[in-house]
């Protein structure tokens, strides 16, 4: 005990203020049993095993802080809320509120401001987790206001990034990017790389939504490699992941499948359990897309029942959709209709309109499939306000991709190739999804329309603005 006393010591001395030694520090006076200088480390250290995706270690660093500390000692706060974020980044949303919620009523009691900033924060990632962003703008906008009126500077930022993430899943894409823009350059002005890769993601995501995916793939890309240089492994998945879901909507799937295999590894060895299964449902997309229809449906039965584990309904209705696409493929028209219906009611009880607007077109589809050419146009028609609401163009187009093989079928050949134009004109119509649509369409008009006749109809389609077309149909 006497040599670790006198190595921590040591290392005190010379190594003054250097966080990076931490986890040493706190094993040296674990075992020369001082638990008053351990506990001066244990947070540090976990903090540090958070930001290298050591989540097992950072909980125990944590939990240990409290276990040396009495609730009245300040440091309990930030232990609680260090705890909180792993529970939430393992997907236990439930566990993660509750410990927030102790952390804000200890920080009220002990009338600190940094605590309850934090906390309020740190409710607003677990809402927005859970896409209640009603509640998570609220918890954001409480947070800023304590965090300004104190010039608490890092809460400040993160909370921006917290409310620009909100305003981009409400579809307020401009909103969004004014936020993420202030936080870029503050973080550019202290030189934070984490920051930066943070508002990166942000930003191409935004521009992943808006359909622009070449810039969305600059930013993730810019992410990825600050993360490596960081060596934040969950940040590195992340970015991964990102890619891969640019390289599979352009239809670049053995890319796609490497970036997403080597997010899937990083991931496992981590313990992140929600990114495990984001990554092997897109795994499965990549299946279902180049058609080894029972491949695909390993991966998102196992995606699934991961998602189901954790209790992430919102994420389960991609999930539910995809599988139907499956079992429509292998001709199980009930158990497909059954997925749809699953994956409808939850996105209706949640509200969900960013997934329920990836839902309905494919289901709409099946219901043409079936000759329910009326109920088809219902579900569009649904599909096309939900994904205004969120602003999804992809989603948009492939429901008007429906509208227009609905106008096909009823003999509207000029009306069908003029809707054509319209979702050709716009950047979102490079997503695989819809380019399958629009080469079916482009098919089936030109031979039911003279040559002449179809490039008139669709020259007047991709002059009519997305918003004019959209308005008489719903």
């Amino acid at each position: 005990a006497e040599n670790h006393r006198k190595i921590a010591q040591g290392i005190e001395v010379v190594y003054i203020n250097d966080n990076a030694y931490a986890s040493a520090l706190v094993e040296h006076w674990r075992i020369a049993g001082v638990t008053t200088k351990e506990a001066n480390y244990t947070n540090t250290a976990a903090d540090q095993a958070m930001n290298v995706g050591d989540l097992k270690n950072a909980l125990a660093l944590y939990e240990r802080t409290l276990a040396l500390l009495p609730d009245t000692d300040t440091r309990t706060l930030r232990a609680l809320s260090g705890k909180a974020m792993v529970k939430q980044r393992i997907g236990e949303f439930d566990d993660s509120l509750a410990i927030i919620t102790v952390a804000r009523k200890r920080a009220k009691q002990l009338n600190d401001a940094v605590g309850k900033a934090e906390a309020y924060y740190l409710m607003g990632i677990n809402y927005d987790s859970r896409s209640d962003y009603e509640q998570a703008q609220i918890h954001f906008e409480h947070a800023l206001k304590l965090a300004q009126a104190h010039q608490l500077t890092d809460i400040v930022q993160n909370t921006l990034v917290g409310l620009a993430s909100v305003m981009r899943n409400l579809g307020k894409f401009e909103q969004s990017r004014t936020y993420y823009e202030e936080c870029l350059a503050y973080f550019d002005d202290i030189g934070s790389d984490i920051g930066k890769a943070t508002v990166l993601t942000g930003l191409g995501t935004i521009a992943f939504r808006a359909g622009n995916f070449d810039e969305a793939k600059r930013n993730y890309a810019e992410s990825l490699a600050l993360r490596q240089k960081l060596n934040d492994r969950r940040g590195i998945s992340n970015a991964q992941n990102n890619l891969g879901v640019i390289h599979a909507v352009q239809g670049k799937f053995e890319d796609a499948r490497t970036y997403f295999e080597s997010s899937l590894k990083l991931r496992r060895d981590i313990g992140d359990l929600g990114g495990i299964a984001e990554c092997l449902t897109n795994l499965g997309e990549v299946n279902l897309d180049q058609k080894q229809w029972d491949t695909a449906l390993s991966y998102f039965l196992e995606g699934l029942e991961i998602e189901q584990q954790l209790n992430n309904r919102s994420r389960s209705i991609g999930t539910l959709s995809s599988l139907a696409v499956i079992m429509q493929q292998l001709e199980d028209i009930p158990q497909a209709l059954q997925y749809y219906a699953d994956g409808i009611a939850i996105g209706r009880e949640l509200e969900d309109n960013f997934e329920l607007s990836r839902l309905l077109p494919p289901h709409a589809f099946l219901q043409i499939e079936l000759g329910q050419l009326q109920d088809a146009q219902k579900t569009l028609q649904e599909a096309l306000q939900r994904g205004q609401m969120v602003n999804v163009p992809a989603s948009i187009l492939q429901a008007l991709c429906g509208f227009s093989t609905i106008a096909f079928l009823r003999g509207k050949f000029v009306q069908s190739a003029e809707l054509l134009g319209t979702i050709q004109a716009h950047p979102a119509s490079k997503h695989i999804r819809v380019k399958q649509r629009v080469e079916i369409l482009i098919d089936d008009l030109k031979s039911a329309l003279d040559d002449a006749v179809f490039k008139e109809s669709l020259a007047r389609g991709r002059a009519r603005a997305l918003d004019e077309v959209i308005e008489p149909i719903i």
